[in-house]
């Protein structure tokens, strides 16, 4: 019966022990499987979002579970079995990196550095102690037997640094994370539970032996729901920044296109003086010498409007804005004009240059004048710049189809240069030209092909380049525009000296020197009837008091310009009179912006200084007898 007794009790002791440590290794499993979840989770954080506050955390729950490990016997166990040197010391080693660690997270979770340097320079002080105990343990046996009550007392001088900065934080009314402030809570309840179990101030039980473990566990629970809470602060963080930054580069485009519209006012604006005089003096000056200086001045404005076209346009193509405009003109007009700039800057050089045109191209197309003129301005620009000896020709045929439509094939051959074969597929790229050292020998601007292969592109077009390095160039144009009339009309150029006579025009200008320009073209245009305003203002003043068919209207004037004085217009301010006036915008801003600004507020038509006489005829001949109706 005894022996009975003595073996059942035996069995249930046995039952109990393992019981008990079937729930230990179990909590155990739980423990370290939950760091290493949370170590590894927030390290993956960080190589995503490249915040220091997640690599720090992940470093701190690693450096606890290796610190728990070697009080437990583990990493004697398994990670340093032969024991030896940091056998010795893995205790201390891990907890100083642990408390080290802990700091650096609470530092930047707190954002110390930012909120008070007192602090910053208390955890600085920390970190100086931690960086002396890891020397120490290093120096001897002596020092390292003191490294051990120190770093105890490091631990709760970190506790305490930590504690008074949650404090001081909200003290200050700084909203903090209240997982954070739980985590904490529950870090320093474990940690007192260790302590007073070895001061023999608590019995020996589960609980309480595994009280640093159980307040760690909580607090790495609680830690990283503060984390999350964090990454959540981080994507509205980010959402806010790319809002500002949006805003701010909706901010920059504005500024950019108010510039790009200031900066084609200014050029623009000399520009057509120049031209203007050079135009009136090529028109009346029969002096041979003074008549060839004209020409020069003219053709060096020209390549100047031309540089400044693309230039301008470059920005409109980056942005996806550059669109085509339709409008009449006369092709051959057109092309004779731009040849005979570049003819003389060929004969200049001693080369050879011929224009052949058929005859079978219109009078009368519609479609994009100042691109048409640009194309062709860049192709010619390119073949007298890169060819030293030997000639130009410049060939234009064109095929009217049935659809009414005008197909111009235009051929500009060289003996130049010619393109090597490693160039040729740089031809169309921006500033492809500055790229090389071409750009040294013949100079330009760089963008000039990029820019005509896009125009084409726009008209529908097509472009083909022929070239051989140092056997010249050939370049084939394609663009299709609507035929307006194939021959000129009977007594077209007597309706230019009679239809405008009896007009009264108001120009509304404050520049000086455009001001004798439009003085002198109106004039040309047999429009003898028409007064000067220098500002919206004035010009209400003079609406007021006479009567006009057409004003002819700047953009850009000081008191009031020409978008405020169109909408006192079209408002009626004026008692209804000269409501529906037409008015025709002359301005030296060419965007697009401009454009459609002048269309919104009421003006009828738009045209682009240098002003070209015979378009500005067109203009006002097409709007005199057509006045805008206001709904």
């Amino acid at each position: 019966m005894g022996k009975r007794l003595i073996f059942h009790l035996s069995y249930i002791q046995k039952r109990i022990s393992r019981k008990a440590n079937y729930n230990q290794q179990l909590f155990l499993g739980v423990f370290y499987g939950l760091l290493f979840l949370a170590g590894l989770i927030y390290l993956f954080f960080y190589t995503s979002l490249s915040n220091k506050t997640f690599l720090y955390y992940s470093v701190y729950v690693f450096s606890i579970a290796l610190l728990q490990s070697a009080l437990d016997g583990f990493m004697f166990q398994y990670l340093l079995p032969f024991g030896g040197y940091l056998n010795d010391r893995a205790v201390l080693i891990t907890a100083l990196f642990s408390n080290f660690f802990l700091l650096k997270y609470c530092e930047h979770f707190l954002k110390v550095s930012l909120r008070s340097k007192t602090l910053k320079y208390g955890y600085k002080f920390v970190y100086t102690i931690i960086l002396g105990l890891g020397v120490m343990l290093f120096i001897n046996d002596k020092t390292m037997a003191l490294v051990y009550p120190m770093s105890n007392l490091n631990g709760l001088l970190s506790l305490i640094l930590i504690l008074g900065t949650l404090f001081y934080l909200r003290y200050k009314g700084i909203t903090i994370d209240p997982f954070f402030s739980i985590g904490i809570f529950f870090l320093v309840i474990g940690l007192l539970g260790f302590v007073m179990n070895n001061l023999g101030l608590l019995p020996n039980n589960f609980i309480v032996l595994n009280s640093a473990k159980f307040g760690i566990g909580f607090e790495v629970v609680f830690l990283s729901l503060s984390m999350t809470h964090l990454i959540r602060d981080l994507r509205l963080e980010n959402e806010q920044s790319q809002l500002i930054a949006l805003n701010k580069s909706e901010e920059i485009s504005e500024l950019k296109s108010y510039f790009m519209s200031n900066i084609s006012h200014e050029l623009r604006t000399p520009i057509n003086a120049i031209m203007g005089i050079a135009e009136d003096e090529l028109m009346n000056n029969t002096n041979h010498e003074a008549h060839k200086n004209y020409e020069i001045i003219r053709h060096a404005s020209l390549s100047l409007l031309s540089n400044i076209n693309d230039i301008l346009d470059f920005e409109k193509i980056e942005k996806g804005t550059l669109k085509l405009r339709t409008e009449h003109f006369n092709p051959k007009e057109a092309i004779e004009q731009i040849s005979r700039n570049w003819q003389r800057m060929a004969e200049k050089k001693g080369l050879k240059y011929s224009l052949e045109i058929a005859n079978t191209l219109p009078y009368s197309v519609a479609g994009d004048a100042d691109r048409f003129m640009q194309i062709i301005n860049n192709v010619l620009s390119n073949a007298v710049k890169f060819t030293a000896f030997g000639k130009v020709v410049f060939q234009i045929k064109s095929t009217v189809k049935p659809s009414g439509e005008v197909e111009f094939i235009m051929t500009v051959l060289d003996t130049g240069v010619g393109i090597s074969n490693n160039k040729k597929a740089d031809l169309f790229n921006s500033f492809g030209q500055m790229r090389s050292n071409d750009k040294r020998r013949f100079g330009g601007v760089g963008p000039g092909l990029s820019i005509v292969n896009h125009l084409i592109k726009l008209f529908g077009g097509t472009i083909s380049i022929e070239s051989e390095d140092t056997r010249g160039t050939k370049v084939t144009m394609v663009i299709v525009l609507n035929v307006i009339a194939l021959s000129m009309p009977i007594n077209d150029n007597d309706t230019k000296e009679t239809s405008t006579q009896a007009l009264k025009v108001l120009v509304v200008e404050d520049n000086m020197m455009n001001q004798l320009i439009m003085k002198k073209i109106l004039t040309t245009l047999s429009i003898t009837d028409f007064k000067m305003a220098v500002n919206g203002q004035v010009a209400l003043e003079l609406l007021d008091k006479h009567t006009f068919d057409i004003i002819l209207m700047d953009l850009q004037m000081p008191v009031m310009d020409g978008y405020e004085t169109t909408t006192n217009i079209r408002n009626g301010n004026l008692k209804h009179k000269h409501k529906n006036i037409p008015i025709i915008a002359v301005t030296a801003d060419t965007t697009e912006a401009a454009r459609e600004k002048v269309l919104a507020v009421g003006m009828n038509d738009y045209i682009s200084k240098p002003v070209n006489r015979d378009l500005l005829f067109n203009k006002i001949n097409k709007h005199k007898t057509r006045p805008l109706k206001i709904a």
